[in-house]
């Protein structure tokens, strides 16, 4: 027997009842004893009762007799479980509530949205309506809770987002989702909402590996993902990474960038030892999407970096160091004066070359004609990004037995004139003048022998009285020590 909201509260012999079994509840817990609900058990164990009986009062505007009308709800959703066999997780009652309270709401929103989908028959749009509870559609209740948070997740990752299959959706319907996700956390009654995505993840990620594998709709992947963080994300590893692996196959981009998006969050999230058995299919997939549009080479640069690093910070001889990195310098190379390439790639490479330490020297004969070129672009952002490097290579390899010793000074000395009248100008000269102060004592003697055929010529009479300067506080300092 189902009773409608209105009913419950009137139902005089369910009152009596079901507030002797929230007390019973409530003792049971308190005394700490186990009750025999099998995986469900540990939510009994974190539930709050006071904190319960709020979220009910909010999802149905009862009387200030909120534990008697709790009590009913629980009853009654107790008799419906217990129907669906679903008896094992009992925070699905509060979760039940919740959804049914602001399912209309979302419902009403979408419906006004206007939207046509572009060069497609599929409706987005109509898609997440079907994730909507129905009262015409008799589902099991878990299957509910699954599919309106999946349509919560999808609505809450549009925001910002400028893809063929969300833009449609506008801000105010995405802040709606994300609040409405808000009051899920709090009704679980759990100590961070990470934990209850990390439940659910296991519901929904096998699915939607298998809706990718058949189309290019619906990656809600990454916002449903980013939702838990460490230490909860590494239990979770065997369910995300076939997911997400299957994504980055995909013939689609939008796909494509939300399965390393998804990877991305992930190489943050967890340790190297959680990645071990994933660590080959992730970076072979990886450099196989190295060859990407200028859209997508930011995400396939970062991911790349973010898990070759996670993954082999103890080997730099790794062999995927050197793939990876040729891979990434031969396009590069073909289009050198791609701005978007070359700025993903000098902002994310970093971690890379402080892995490799030393090893990176057998790369130079590459990337040094690369940096070489790009220090004299019009574009302060590159000649910063690239000088930064230069110095962190600097530091780790003191340009040990290497042919562009003096070709790194005539350039680094023409780049500081050529600067003059740009607006950062400061900022460059003074990067310029940190790398040839660390080559000073890199090469000793070499560079005074090469920087004595450039003292005398004015227009470098700053520089050489900051390096002059310079020289002079090392030696005090030295003469200190």
């Amino acid at each position: 027997m189902v009773f409608e909201c209105g009913e419950w509260s009137t139902v005089c012999p369910f009152r009596i009842f079901s507030f002797a079994s929230v007390l019973l509840f409530e003792r049971t817990l308190g005394l700490g004893f186990r009750i025999p609900f099998g995986p469900g058990v540990r939510w009994w164990r974190k539930l709050n009762w006071r904190r319960v009986c709020f979220a009910g009062r909010k999802a149905g505007n009862f009387s200030e007799h909120s534990v008697l009308d709790l009590g009913v709800i629980l009853f009654c959703c107790f008799i419906r479980l217990m129907g669906c066999g679903l008896i094992s997780s009992m925070v699905q009652i509060v979760l039940w509530a919740v959804m049914y309270k602001v399912n209309e709401q979302i419902r009403d929103t979408i419906g006004r949205v206007p939207y046509t989908p572009m060069g497609s028959s599929v409706s987005i749009k109509s898609l997440l309506e079907l994730l909507l509870p129905q009262n015409a559609v008799d589902k099991p209740i878990a299957r509910e809770i699954k599919d309106f948070c999946l349509c919560c997740s999808a609505l809450a990752s549009s925001e910002g987002v400028e893809s063929p299959s969300v833009y449609w959706i506008p801000k105010d319907l995405s802040l709606l989702a994300r609040s409405v996700l808000g009051e899920f956390f709090f009704a679980c009654i759990i100590s961070t909402e990470h934990e209850m995505v990390a439940e659910l993840m296991a519901e929904v990620l096998p699915e939607l590996k298998a809706v990718v594998k058949e189309t290019c709709i619906d990656p809600d992947n990454e916002e449903f993902v980013s939702r838990v963080v460490y230490p909860h994300l590494g239990t979770m590893c065997s369910l995300i990474m076939p997911c997400a692996l299957t994504m980055l196959d995909h013939w689609s981009p939008e796909v494509k960038e939300q399965g390393m998006l998804a990877l991305t969050h992930l190489g943050k999230n967890v340790i190297a030892a959680e990645l071990g058995w994933y660590e080959e299919a992730i970076l072979d997939a990886c450099c196989r999407n190295l060859p990407a549009s200028d859209e997508l080479w930011p995400c396939v640069v970062e991911v790349s970096v973010l898990m070759l690093v996670c993954t082999q910070r103890k080997n730099p001889r790794s062999s995927w160091f050197d793939q990876i990195l040729n891979e990434m310098l031969s396009h590069l190379e073909r289009q050198p004066y791609n701005r978007q390439r070359r700025i993903a790639w000098l902002q994310h490479i970093e971690p890379v070359i402080s892995a490799m330490g030393l090893v990176i020297l057998m790369h130079f004969h590459r990337i040094f004609p690369l940096f070489f070129q790009w220090l004299h672009f019009e574009d302060d952002e590159t000649v910063i990004l690239v000088l930064e490097r230069i110095h962190t290579i600097l530091k780790l390899t003191w340009v040990s037995k290497s042919p562009f010793v003096e070709r790194l000074l005539e350039e680094l000395i023409l780049l500081y004139k050529e600067v003059e009248t740009r607006a950062n100008r400061e900022a460059i000269q003074r990067c310029t003048l940190d790398i040839l102060i660390l080559l000073r004592k890199c090469k000793g003697l070499q560079f005074e022998l090469l920087w004595s055929k450039h003292k005398d010529d004015p227009q470098l009479e700053k520089l050489v009285s900051s390096l002059s300067s310079e020289a002079l506080i090392s030696q005090e300092i030295t003469r200190n020590i």
